[in-house]
C-alpha cells in the first residue's frame, strides 16, 4: 500500500509539472515560428496516435536483448556505440521503470498541453504586451507577470 501511494505521488511530482512546463514553454516558444501550425501538429502527433501506438514506439526505444545479439532498442544501441553493456531499462530497478513510463506520459500529453497553454495565450490582448513593453518591462516579466497567471 505504501509502494502505490510513492509512486502516485511520484507521478504527480513529475509528470504534471513536467508536462505543463515543457507544453507551456514549447507554446510560447513557438509563437514566433514561421510555420508555427506545422510545427505544432508534429508536436500534437503523440497524442493523436494511440496509446497502443505510443507503447509500441517505446518499446523500441527501451528494448533490451543479450549482450551477445544486436540491440534493437535506441538507448541500448547508445550505450552499446560507446562500449558499454547494454541494460534492461524497464525491469532493471522499479523506480527507474516509473521514470521510464513517466517520460512516455510525458512525450504524450506535452502535445496537449502545448494546444491548451497555446490557445490562452493567444488570448492575451497585443495592446497589454505592448503596454507592458512602453512601460519599460523586458521580455521575462512579460512572462511572469502577464503570460504567465
Amino acid at each position: 500500500m505504501l509502494t502505490s501511494f510513492r509512486n502516485n505521488a511520484l507521478w504527480i511530482a513529475l509528470f504534471v509539472p513536467l508536462t505543463v512546463f515543457l507544453g507551456l514553454i514549447i507554446a510560447v516558444l513557438l509563437d514566433k515560428v514561421k510555420y508555427e501550425s506545422i510545427v505544432k501538429s508534429l508536436i500534437f502527433m503523440p497524442m493523436a496516435i494511440s496509446f497502443v501506438g505510443a507503447g509500441v514506439i517505446w518499446k523500441f526505444v527501451y528494448a533490451y536483448r543479450p549482450i551477445s545479439a544486436a540491440q534493437t532498442g535506441i538507448l541500448n544501441a547508445i550505450r552499446s556505440f560507446f562500449q558499454l553493456e547494454p541494460l534492461p531499462w524497464l525491469i532493471i530497478r522499479p523506480w527507474l521503470n516509473n521514470f521510464c513510463l513517466i517520460m512516455v506520459g510525458v512525450w504524450i500529453w506535452t502535445g496537449f498541453c502545448m494546444v491548451i497553454l497555446s490557445a490562452s495565450y493567444k488570448g492575451i490582448p497585443r495592446e497589454l504586451l505592448e503596454a507592458a513593453r512602453v512601460d519599460g518591462a523586458n521580455e521575462f516579466k512579460i512572462f511572469w507577470k502577464i503570460i504567465l497567471p
